[in-house]
């Protein structure tokens, strides 16, 4: 369900962005009402998109619902009195509510998906496995047929069973070491498995990874700090935690991922670090005019709305190409598989995470940036 979840992409028909300011209500009630029903009005519709409901809880005097369909993820909000609305949720402070119960629902489904799995795993050790069968098959067979007194092959069976399963005859020690060092050796290459996913984003031809690692910082560390020191300018409160993203200012792509964004950006909430670059004639014209201007963030924004001019060559400081040079070199030694592509800590745990391309429910990213 975690996993279904994390896929519902961002898309939502239809939906208006309230502000529910209700003073008479108080402060959020946090964790309450995740057992209100829902109304008639609002079941009918996802029986009609063949979706699942997940209830949010109250907020403000509202009952929050996350929706999953085959149409993307919606959310939908109702009064006592059985009203539905459509839409997200703020609060009087001007907050994004409905990112933290997403993140509060994220938590939930992860415990319950921890719960099922421990019991499975209690359920598989309670079951006895094929070699216990197997043993307790072949002692019976050697069992002559019971009498009153008590036989000495009877005995002996008796004592086999209660040995470990590891000197057991059906399953010799021998056997049992060889089956521990194959888990063994599955586990590590598992863990192979995941450690080189993690390091597949750095370069071995970058100058400064060797000094780095002999520092103990990991590839996606040194990543990061390579980031930081690239030529980026900031979109957004300098208070906000912040994302940078690799972008080419006449990609379609990175400008839909920057409407994703410019809401929670706008309010606060966010802030982009936008770091520009491009090998072609007209992305890097576009980049080193972005990076020319007194004020990129303002540059970016007019060329967003539609203004290209501001992005033409009139407007390029020459020195400013030797900027963008480096951004795409940092891109191409580390082999970022294009754009947009993001890279952040996690203000949850402090990990470095990426992104490529636009996330599917960019709600359920802004939720790691909730405070």
């Amino acid at each position: 369900m975690v996993k279904k979840l994390r896929r519902c992409f961002y898309a939502v028909t239809a939906c208006i962005i309230l502000t529910f300011a209700l003073s008479q209500t108080g402060a959020a009630e946090t964790g309450e009402g995740l057992d209100h029903k829902p109304p008639e009005i609002l079941k009918d519709y996802v029986k009609e998109k063949g979706g699942i409901l997940h209830p949010l809880g109250r907020r403000y005097g509202v009952y929050g619902w996350l929706i999953e369909s085959n149409d993307g993820a919606a959310y939908a909000y109702s009064t006592p009195e059985g009203g539905v609305v459509f839409g997200t949720l703020f609060s009087p402070d001007g907050d994004m509510a409905t990112l933290s119960q997403l993140q509060s629902l994220q938590k939930r489904l992860e415990d319950q998906a921890a719960a099922e799995e421990l019991q499975k795993r209690a359920r598989s050790l309670a079951e006895p496995s094929p070699a216990d069968e197997h043993a307790s098959d072949s002692a019976q067979e050697t069992q002559p047929e019971k009498d009153k007194a008590t036989s000495p092959a009877k005995t002996a069976a008796t004592e086999t069973e209660r040995q470990p399963r590891s000197v057991r005859p059906s399953e010799p020690k021998q056997q049992a070491t060889r089956r521990t060092q194959q888990r063994q050796q599955q586990r590590g290459t598992q863990t192979q498995r995941i450690e080189s996913l993690k390091s597949r984003a750095a370069s071995d031809k970058q100058e400064n990874t060797s000094t780095e690692e002999n520092r103990g910082l990991s590839r996606a560390e040194t990543f990061y700090n390579a980031t930081e020191r690239s030529n980026w300018f900031a979109v957004g409160s300098r208070n906000a935690p912040h994302i940078y993203v690799y972008m080419n200012p006449t990609c379609e792509h990175c400008l839909d991922y920057w409407k994703d964004f410019q809401s929670a950006v706008d309010s606060g909430a966010l802030q982009l670090r936008i770091i520009p670059f491009g090998s072609m004639a007209g992305n890097r014209t576009a980049s080193a005019a972005l990076l020319s201007h007194d004020s990129p963030e303002n540059a970016w924004r007019r060329f967003a709305q539609g203004d290209t001019d501001v992005l033409s060559e009139k407007h390029v400081d020459p020195d400013a190409y030797a900027e963008v040079d480096a951004n795409t070199t940092l891109w191409a030694e580390w082999r970022i598989p294009g754009t947009p592509f993001s890279i952040y800590r996690s203000p949850l745990d402090g990990q470095i995470k990426v992104l490529s391309g636009r996330p599917e429910n960019p709600l359920l990213l802004l939720s790691e940036f909730v405070r």
